[in-house]
């Protein structure tokens, strides 16, 4: 099928050319995904659509993922092979979060963060830190990279590294409740500040720094539940993220970003069965001193053979945030980053302890 091209500056094209292997180190995907993984192909089927302003986010917050512009048409015979015989496979064997956008989100918009906008192919792009590092196009079909799953396989072997935490929907995780295998879920909002510093941070230095031993790491992103007070605190409720008499490891009304790890007997979502917990960065800062947070003496005096067991045995100091003295939040700046130096490691205690790890 012959393409045409979008005109494109000289010295743009110039750099296209070269950027797909400037950088000999393959990227650390920040997620995967279980969801989707069995739904019947479709042409849209396995890939994750987005609009341009969730693309912005991505690259805002430094992401580490694979993009798939999708320049050619649905319909389209080219898209069909590429998508059928080489991305679907790679999802579903990879559990693979590959993004999607369509090249018309770009057409009043001159940025494309340097990926190849042809019309009439498609181009996959993986990101590093936001940064582009590999792509390649659809445009020459006779290419095994193109047709051939085990040619596109172990060029992306080269590029990406498989991701360590999954998203799951709601189903799926009620599945693992309903198991017998232990597993980590970091419940967290996309839209939510304090997640994305989390996510964007501690969270993906962990994953990149450790070996992770466990498949069971879940992410939860609760945004679908959010949209109204009563599906928001139903959701809470559910999975033990407010407190209650029967759940004392919530806390108070429920704060994302939450992260459990669950032993489960079958049958509670809630309670005993979550076996270490940690709500973080939902401080509250009071004259330079920390006056509201889930790391209290209280709780670890109550807990600390039960779920905070986990920071309770630990060698840190200080295990406790309440009336911390992390300074005055700096003109323009935020609160993050004046508890990540205390937050963090506790953080990283908790992912010790749940998912199993070694430098």
């Amino acid at each position: 099928m012959k393409k045409a091209l979008f005109f494109l500056p000289l010295l743009l094209l110039g750099t296209l050319a070269s950027c797909d292997d400037t950088k000999n180190t393959p990227v650390q995907l920040d997620c995967g995904t279980r969801i989707g993984l069995n739904e019947e192909v479709s042409t849209r089927s396995h890939l994750t659509w987005i609009k341009k302003s969730k693309l912005k986010d991505l690259i805002s917050d430094k992401g580490n993922f694979i993009l798939l512009l999708h320049g050619s048409s649905d319909t389209c015979t080219c898209y069909s092979t590429f998508h059928t015989n080489v991305l679907v496979p790679y999802a579903k064997h990879h559990k693979a979060l590959i993004y999607a956008i369509d090249l018309d989100e770009f057409e009043s918009d001159s940025d494309y963060y340097g990926v190849i906008r042809q019309v009439g192919i498609d181009t996959l792009a993986i990101f590093r830190d936001g940064v582009l590092a590999y792509q390649r196009t659809t445009e020459d079909e006779t290419q095994k990279w193109y047709y051939e799953y085990a040619a596109f396989n172990d060029w992306m072997a080269e590029r990406a590294l498989d991701a360590k935490i999954y998203y799951v929907n709601e189903e799926q995780l009620d599945a693992y409740y309903a198991g017998s295998q232990p597993f980590t879920v970091y419940f967290t909002l996309e839209i939510c500040p304090d997640c994305r510093y989390l996510s964007r941070n501690a969270l993906r230095k962990y994953l990149q720094n450790h070996k992770v031993t466990e498949e069971n790491f879940f992410y939860f992103d609760v945004v679908d539940y959010w949209k109204s007070d009563d599906t928001r605190a139903a959701i809470k409720a559910k999975y033990g993220l407010s407190y209650s008499e029967d759940n004392t490891v919530g806390l108070d009304k429920g704060y994302v970003p939450t992260i459990y790890y669950v032993n489960p007997d079958g049958i509670h979502l809630k309670g005993d069965v979550i076996e270490a917990a940690g709500v973080f960065y939902n401080e509250k800062i009071t004259d330079g001193i920390v006056s509201h947070t889930y790391f209290t003496q209280e709780r670890l005096d109550e807990a600390k053979n039960t779920y905070l067991t986990y920071l309770n045995e630990s060698n840190l100091t200080p295990k406790v945030l309440e009336g911390l003295n992390v300074g005055a939040v700096p003109e323009g700046g935020n609160q993050h980053d004046l508890l990540a130096p205390y937050e963090d490691p506790i953080f990283n205690a908790l992912l010790d302890y749940a998912i199993g790890s070694g430098n």
